[in-house]
């Protein structure tokens, strides 16, 4: 059988069609490692992976002694997702290339994505005894996935930290740190990170990405929205910049701007359900309620499912006053997703407004179900029954909130309003002057939930009462 010589002049496409030739015939020459690897590449970059580990079957048939055939047999049997068909073939490529840093790191990824923690991190042990610089930042990144498993999510940022300060360049820490950052909650060590690796690679995309979150997270739109621009334009294709540009600029309430963020993401990449839905919002936002409407239509093109879609279209029509075409909205929105608490409210607000007392209150229970632990939703129930002059009810409710989500100076004075409602103007006034003490300001949602307690001279004097002091 001939051997193929790998010839620099013939391209990668004429060596894939010989290739298949001969494997269609049921023979494949001899080629040189270097150009099976080539071929097996070829397939990898189209996603035809097992053509991919055919070619590299063939080549270890051939040369059963190379350890890169098998460590590139065991990235390949990664990507299809056979973690311990791939752990066997790097063992292979470890029995035959012992000192192999690359092998040695690779099997460290393997061993971890199996939950083998203990083994994994006696190869890194190993490998940092070497005292080799050059491989500080990409066991730190290791490290990180270890404590990621051992959901120490405060150490696995630390680590990633490091990683990076080592080596600014090292990708797998940069794409990995802000999950760490999110469920660390590091935002303001995140934003300084960031500005250090934007200091050296003002070009780092996704480094201006993460600095972007890290301030949307600590509420400084403005700094976020600038941070977004930075990475959209330092890489025209990235298509997450944009959107999370456009909700910061709503974040700053600059909705006419946001769309020009939104405009972009029509033109360059594809549409989906959700940016129409956001697009909507901001008309929505801008009282364009026409506007609105057609994008969340449009929003159904691509999924009739999205609870989201309902849900906007049901808050354009409460605020035209239109409370059966809400309702109907709404109840699309939960039915999709009954959990989501923010549109059982909705839906009961809907009912309330559409004189159905008895559904409204149904579907306020059913939202303080959904979420327990979310004091707002109890709130809002408290507020419809006080509204209904149910006091007795909605005091009984104030206890069940401070039993699900902790007492707070809100529900004092919620209880105030059910007392007075009640006729306990003792214990009224009682709590009244706690609730003053915790929380002066917060004062004016007595009035606000019950007007008449402006002219009650009890209440009066308990404020200015305390005012003066």
């Amino acid at each position: 059988m001939k051997k193929h010589d790998y010839n620099n002049n013939e391209t990668i496409e004429t060596l894939v069609l010989e290739y298949e030739v001969l494997s269609q015939q049921g023979t494949v020459g001899f080629y040189e490692e270097t150009v099976f690897l080539q071929i097996a590449e070829h397939y990898e970059k189209r996603e035809k992976l097992n053509q991919a580990l055919d070619v590299i079957a063939h080549a270890i048939e051939q040369n059963n002694y190379s350890s890169r055939l098998f460590l590139k047999k065991a990235r390949l049997l990664l990507e299809k997702g056979f973690q311990h068909s791939a752990l066997e073939a790097i063992e292979k490529a470890e029995t035959l290339a012992p000192f192999s840093d690359e092998i040695k790191c690779f099997k460290i990824q393997l061993l971890i994505d199996q939950g083998y923690l203990k083994p994994a991190s006696q190869i890194i042990e190993s490998i940092e005894h070497k005292g080799d610089k050059t491989l500080a930042s990409p066991l730190y990144y290791f490290k990180a996935l270890i404590f990621e498993q051992r959901n120490e999510y405060r150490k696995m940022f630390k680590m990633l930290r490091k990683a990076l300060y080592t080596d600014y360049n090292n990708q797998d820490a940069l794409k990995k740190v802000w999950i760490s950052v999110e469920l660390s909650r590091s935002y303001k060590e995140s934003r300084d990170l960031h500005l250090h690796l934007i200091e050296k690679d003002p070009y780092n995309y996704v480094a201006w990405h993460n600095l972007g979150h890290a301030y949307f997270c600590m509420e400084e739109y403005r700094n976020a929205e600038e941070a977004f621009e930075f990475a959209f334009l330092a890489n025209k294709s990235f298509e997450f910049a944009y959107r999370d540009c456009a909700e910061a600029r709503i974040k700053l309430k600059e909705y006419d701007r946001a769309l020009e963020c939104y405009e972009d993401v029509l033109s360059l990449f594809k549409a989906d359900s959700d940016l129409y839905i956001n697009i909507g919002y901001c008309y929505e936002a801008m009282e364009d309620m026409e506007l609105a409407m057609v994008c969340y239509e449009k929003s159904f093109l691509f999924d009739l499912n999205n609870p989201r879609a309902y849900f906007r279209k049901g808050e354009c029509y409460m605020k035209e006053g239109m409370w059966n075409e809400a309702i109907m909205a709404y109840k699309h929105a939960c039915a999709l997703d009954g959990n989501k608490g923010e549109y059982l409210v909705a839906l009961a607000e809907a009912y309330y407004q559409n004189d159905n007392d008895d559904l409204a209150d149904d579907a306020f229970y059913r939202a303080t179900e959904s979420m327990p632990e979310s004091r707002k939703y109890w709130l809002q129930y408290a507020n419809f029954l006080i509204d209904k002059n149910r006091g007795e009810d909605a005091l009984d409710l104030i206890y069940l909130a401070e039993q699900n989500t902790g007492a707070g100076t809100d529900l004092l004075y919620f209880k105030v309003v059910c007392l007075f409602q009640c006729n306990n103007r003792k214990e009224a006034l009682y709590n009244l002057k706690l609730a003053l003490q915790q929380d002066f300001d917060l004062h004016s949602q007595l009035f606000e939930l019950n007007p008449a307690l402006k002219k009650d001279q009890d209440v009066i004097i308990a404020i200015n009462g305390l005012n003066a002091n």
